[in-house]
């Protein structure tokens, strides 16, 4: 993008499948769903529709990309990072919030759902604009709802849930994060 203003096809496509595997790996594993995200790799931009529980939707900028911020969007998302590095400490304690309350009332909280979600949505809007995918010139939100941006995390609601299932979705979630620590780079990295 730096010396082009285009943003490769083959690459975005890698994006693509990565970043819609993540965020279903990430819903599933913050017990916001009970269906299992399947192991497709699809590198289209347009969500599939084989996993409708979570939907990521973007529309990447291939051309005409303003070369100069590409340079210093790692400045440009300080602010949303100092946020988030807020926002997910309190995602955590979220979450274990509804680990507790699916094992004995069988619901996720509505007001904790939807935060959440939106913390996902967050971080998935600074990725798509920052160094994550560079896939947009547009400065993201800072909001957890749904806005106006060429990237979206959609996740289902579900009224009732199994209260046994948090006991073991984490051990159901083991093999998706290691595809995505292969997907990512992470065992070569860290070795």
């Amino acid at each position: 993008i730096l010396f082009t203003g285009k943003l490769p096809e083959g690459l975005a496509g890698v994006q693509h499948l990565y970043i819609r595997y993540t965020n279903r790996t990430y819903a599933y594993a913050a017990f916001l769903r009970e269906e299992y995200p399947p192991f497709t790799f699809d590198t289209t931009a347009l969500d599939p529709r084989d996993y409708a529980a979570a939907r990521t939707a973007f529309e990447p900028q291939y051309e005409d990309r303003n070369r100069l911020t590409v340079a210093f969007r790692i400045i440009l998302a300080i602010p949303h990072a100092i946020v988030l590095c807020f926002l997910w400490i309190a995602a955590a304690f979220v979450t274990i919030i509804a680990f507790f309350s699916i094992l004995f009332t069988g619901r996720y909280p509505r007001p904790l759902f939807n935060f959440t979600v939106g913390v996902l949505r967050w971080s998935w809007r600074v990725s798509f604009y920052s160094y994550g995918a560079l896939a947009t010139d547009k400065y993201p939100p800072f909001s957890l709802r749904s806005e106006d941006y060429p990237a979206d995390l959609e996740v289902e609601y579900k009224e009732d849930m199994i209260r046994w299932t948090p006991l073991v979705k984490w051990l159901f979630a083991v093999p998706h994060y290691a595809c995505l620590a292969a997907l990512s780079g992470w065992g070569w990295w860290h070795s």
